[in-house]
C-alpha cells in the first residue's frame, strides 16, 4: 500500500472492543497518523492502542475532557474541522459514532470504514434515546431528525462499508440504504485459551456504559443472593452499579487482559445482556470453553449456538435473564467443543480478510 496511511477514529479513551480491533488494524497497516475528535486516554493506558507511535490529530472538542459527549449536536461541526494530510492516499476509519463521515482532501485518496457498532444508534432508537439520555432527553430531541440527516449523508462518504457482523450489515442497509463487506472483527485466542477446571461464580466483562445493560445484570443477581457474579470494568456508570449492587456481586475495576482471562477462564459462565453488533467479549469467554449466557438478538446470535456454546436469553430484561441462569444450571456443556467453535472468530482469521481486502 503506496503513500501515506492514516486511521480516523471517533474518540480515543477507555480501551475496549472496538480499540482492540483498532490495535489489530494498526499492525497490518501501520498507521502514519491517527484524526480523532478527542484523545483522553490515560497515560497508563496509551501503549495498548498503537504498536507503533503514529501523530495523533485531536480537535477543539479537547478541551471538555471527559464531558464531551455532552456536545454530540456539534460533533458534525467538530468533524469538518478535521482536515486530512492531502499527501494522505489510504484513509481507514473506524466508526461508532461519526468518523465515517471525514471528507477526503485528495481526489485520489481511498476511504474504507470499519463500522464497529451502528453508528448513533442512541438517535435511531426511541428505546435508545430513553435509555442513553434518561431525564436529558428533552435536550436532544430537538437534534434529532438533523443528526439522522447528517449521518445518513456522512455514510455515504466511505468508499466501501466493513460491517462487524451479518446483523450490523442488515442495519446499515436499513438505514444507509448501502451494502457492506462482513469481516468478523478479531479475538485474540493466543490470550484466550481452553481452561476446563470452572468455579462457582459469573462473570461479565464491558464498559459500564448504558447500552451494555449492567443494571439489568446488576438487579437479575440482586435477586439471586446465592449466585455470584463478578464485574469487570469500568465508566461513566460505576459508581451507580457499586451503589445499587448486593453483596454477592463483586467489582474488579479495569484490569488488562491477562487479569481478565484469569477470571473468565475460570468463571462457570459469562454473561453478557447487551444488544451488541458483534460482542468480542463472548467470544473471549468461548474460546476459554466458558459458556456464555447472552441475549438471543444481535451479533451474539451469530456467535453463540443456544444449548452448545451456551444459552441465549429470550428478552432483554431481569426475568428472562433469571430464567435463562436457571436453565443454564440444568444443562451440561462440552467445555472443548466450546473452544473449538471461537477458532472461526481468531485474530489470523480477521487480518488474512482484512489483508486480501487491501489487495484488491
Amino acid at each position: 500500500m503506496k503513500g501515506k496511511r492514516v486511521l480516523v477514529a471517533d474518540w480515543l479513551d477507555l480501551y475496549g472492543g472496538a480499540e482492540k480491533v483498532i490495535t489489530i488494524l494498526d499492525e497490518i497497516i501501520n498507521f502514519d497518523e491517527v484524526y480523532t475528535l478527542t484523545d483522553i486516554r490515560k497515560p497508563e493506558d496509551k501503549h495498548l492502542f498503537f504498536k507503533g507511535n503514529p501523530k495523533i490529530h485531536s480537535t477543539k472538542l479537547q478541551v471538555f475532557g471527559k464531558y464531551f459527549r455532552y456536545l454530540l449536536p456539534l460533533f458534525p461541526y467538530f468533524v469538518k474541522q478535521i482536515k486530512i494530510d492531502p499527501n494522505s492516499k489510504f484513509i481507514f476509519s473506524s466508526s461508532h459514532n461519526i468518523a465515517k463521515g471525514i471528507s477526503k482532501t485528495s481526489a485520489d485518496q481511498i476511504h474504507y470504514s470499519y463500522i464497529q457498532s451502528r453508528n448513533l444508534k442512541y438517535i435511531w432508537d426511541d428505546e435508545q434515546i430513553d435509555l442513553y439520555f434518561g431525564k436529558f432527553k428533552f435536550l436532544i430531541l430537538p437534534f434529532v431528525k438533523y443528526l439522522q440527516k447528517y449521518d445518513v449523508q456522512s455514510a455515504q462518504k466511505p468508499d466501501l462499508l466493513i460491517a462487524n457482523s451479518l446483523f450490523q450489515k442488515q442495519w446499515l442497509w436499513d438505514h444507509y440504504h448501502r451494502d457492506s463487506v462482513v469481516i468478523y472483527p478479531p479475538v485474540d485466542l493466543s490470550t484466550y485459551q481452553l481452561y476446563t477446571q470452572k468455579e462457582d461464580y459469573y462473570v461479565a466483562v464491558g464498559r459500564f456504559a448504558k447500552m451494555k445493560r449492567f443494571d439489568i445484570l446488576i438487579d437479575a443477581f440482586n435477586q439471586m443472593p446465592d449466585k455470584k457474579l463478578i464485574l469487570i470494568g469500568d465508566g461513566e456508570l460505576n459508581d451507580q452499579f457499586r451503589k445499587t449492587a448486593k453483596s454477592n456481586i463483586q467489582f474488579t475495576g479495569f484490569l488488562n487482559s491477562d487479569k481478565v482471562y484469569e477470571y473468565v477462564k475460570k468463571a462457570k459462565a459469562a454473561i453478557y445482556i447487551g444488544i451488541e453488533d458483534f460482542g468480542i467479549a463472548a467470544v473471549e469467554a468461548q474460546a476459554c470453553g466458558t459458556p456464555v449466557i447472552a441475549i438471543g438478538n444481535g451479533g451474539t446470535a451469530e456467535t453463540i449456538l443456544h444449548k452448545k456454546t451456551g444459552i441465549l436469553v429470550e428478552n432483554q430484561n431481569v426475568t428472562s435473564l433469571i430464567k435463562s441462569v436457571e436453565e443454564f444450571e440444568s444443562h451440561q456443556f462440552d467445555y472443548e467443543y466450546i473452544s473449538k467453535h471461537s477458532q472461526k472468530f481468531s485474530k489470523k482469521e480477521f487480518i488474512n480478510s482484512i489483508t486480501n481486502l487491501l489487495s484488491v
